[in-house]
């Protein structure tokens, strides 16, 4: 009974060893190197409605910031005047638009001096 349980025991083991060691150089007892390593296939091209390939769209333009122009400020002058220019806006309502994209350099709207160069936004 001993000799069917030691012949049972050696058939598992070679069932096991036999497939791993099939690739063993039998000279040096070594296993071959592997195989090189491959790259994942490229995956499948997008299918446009029209049945050929899409490409990606390119990304859409960066938007331009908003058009704006600049004044330098002469004597006399105040947000109130320049606004009401025709070249500027004509409407001398408008005055709080030229402070608000100046406020970084006009602390007081009621305080400008010759020279200041004011940006004029224009949208």
């Amino acid at each position: 009974m001993r000799t069917w349980l030691v012949l049972l025991c050696i058939a598992v083991v070679a069932s096991v060893l036999l497939p791993a060691c099939a690739g063993m150089d039998r000279r040096t007892a070594t296993m071959p190197p592997p195989p090189p390593e491959t790259q994942p296939p490229a995956p499948p091209p997008v299918v446009g409605r029209s049945g050929g390939p899409s490409t990606v769209p390119p990304p859409p333009p960066a938007v331009a910031p908003a058009p704006r122009e600049t004044y330098t400020v002469k004597k006399g002058e105040s947000l109130w005047k320049i606004a009401g220019r025709a070249d500027i806006y004509g409407d001398s309502t408008k005055w709080r638009r030229i402070y608000e994209a100046n406020k970084h350099q006009l602390p007081d709207p009621n305080k400008l001096k010759p020279g200041m160069v004011l940006i004029i936004p224009r949208n």
